[in-house]
C-alpha cells in the first residue's frame, strides 16, 4: 500500500487544535511476509528429518522396489539448518499490530499529522526482547512507552532548560508519573538527537526474567532501570510508540515509523547486565533531575 497523498497542507491550519480534529490514521508503507509459526516449522523440520515413511510398492514388472516417499528427507543439510535458525528467531519479530493482515505484517508506517498511538506484539514473561524504533522525525515527546507495569514507564525526547537558557539541549528522559519531574539520563548525552532534522532511532532491551528495560538512542546505550515494585510485568509488557510531529518543519516530508528486531548490540548487554532501581540510579547519577532553571519561580521539589 502506497503513501496517503490526500492531506492538505500544515498552513491551512489556524491552530494546533484544528490539525488534531484533522489527524488522519497511520499509512501502512512496507509490509512483510508473516511467515509460518513455531508449530508449522517444528512439523517440517520433523518431517525433514526423522528416518521414516520410507515406502515399498510393486514396480511396473510385478518386482518389489523401495524408496524415499517422504520428498523431504532429500533436502540438503545445510538447508535444514537454515531453516531450524529460523525457528529459532522465529519467536518474535516486531511489526505495528493494528495494521497487518492475514498474510503480511506492518513494519513501516506513515504518522505524518497522526495522533494514534502504535503497538508492537505483546512480551511474555520469562523471555528477553530486544527491539529498535526507527523515527525519520521526532520532536519533544517523542518516545516509547512500556505498557502492562501498572504505572506510567516512558522513554521520551525532551529538551533540557538548563541554567535558564530554553531549549539548551536536546536529551533523552524516563517518564514515572505524569505530572512528575522527568528522570534525565546522562548516559545518553545531549544534543545526540535532532529536533525534526534526521532520523532518530530508540531502542529498548525489555527483560521479563530480572524485570527491568534497557534503553537505547541513536546506538548509545542508556541505564537498565528495574520495573515499579509488583508482579504486574509478569502478565506481559507491550511497547508503544507515541508522540509523533504534529506541526511540521519537516518541508513537506513524511514522517515514516520502521520497527525491527535487530540482534542486541553489545553495549546494550553490557548495560543491561548492571539492573539498578529508580532510587538506586540517582544515587548514583546514571539518572537525575532536571537542574531547575533560573528564577523560573517554580518550586521543583523533589523525585523519591
Amino acid at each position: 500500500m502506497g503513501v496517503a497523498t490526500n492531506q492538505p497542507p500544515i498552513g491551512n491550519f489556524a491552530s494546533l487544535h484544528q490539525l488534531i480534529d484533522f489527524a488522519m490514521p497511520p499509512t501502512v508503507v512496507r509490509y512483510e511476509p508473516k511467515g509460518m509459526s513455531k508449530p508449522a516449522i517444528y512439523t517440517f523440520l520433523g518431517l525433514a528429518s526423522l528416518p521414516r515413511f520410507l515406502g515399498r510398492g510393486g514396480g511396473a514388472d510385478g518386482s518389489c522396489t523401495s524408496g524415499a516417499a517422504n520428498p523431504l528427507r532429500l533436502l540438503p543439510r545445510e538447508m535444514v539448518l537454515h531453516i531450524a535458525h529460523f525457528a529459532y528467531r522465529a519467536g518474535y519479530h516486531a511489526h505495528w499490530v493494528d495494521y497487518g493482515n492475514d498474510e503480511e505484517i506492518a513494519v513501516a508506517i506513515d504518522v505524518t499529522n497522526c495522533t494514534n498511538v502504535t503497538r508492537l506484539p505483546s512480551m511474555d514473561s520469562g523471555k528477553t526482547y530486544y527491539v529498535e524504533v526507527c523515527f525519520a522525525y521526532a520532536w519533544w515527546g517523542t518516545g516509547l512507552e512500556l505498557h502492562g507495569l501498572g504505572q506510567t514507564f516512558k522513554f521520551m525526547l525532551e529538551n533540557n532548560d538548563e541554567e535558564g537558557i530554553p531549549d539548551n539541549g536536546h536529551i533523552a528522559v524516563l517518564e514515572r508519573h505524569v505530572g512528575d519531574s522527568f528522570l534525565e539520563m546522562p548516559s545518553l548525552g545531549v544534543d545526540s538527537w535532532s529536533y525534526c532534522k534526521e532520523p532518530v532511532t530508540m531502542s529498548v532491551l525489555v527483560d521479563l526474567v530480572q524485570g527491568c528495560a534497557t534503553f537505547g538512542l541513536n546506538g548509545l546505550a542508556g541505564p537498565c532501570v528495574r520495573f515499579p515494585a509488583g508482579d504486574t510485568w509478569r502478565s506481559g509488557v507491550q511497547v508503544v510508540a507515541q508522540g509523533f510531529p504534529l506541526i511540521s518543519p519537516m518541508d513537506g516530508d513524511r514522517c515514516i515509523v520502521l520497527c525491527s528486531t535487530p540482534p542486541t548490540p553489545p553495549s546494550m548487554l553490557a548495560a543491561a547486565s548492571h539492573p539498578r532501581t529508580v532510587a538506586e540510579h540517582l544515587a548514583a547519577g546514571s539518572l537525575r533531575t532536571p537542574t531547575p532553571p533560573v528564577g523560573d519561580g517554580i518550586n521543583w521539589g523533589g523525585v523519591d
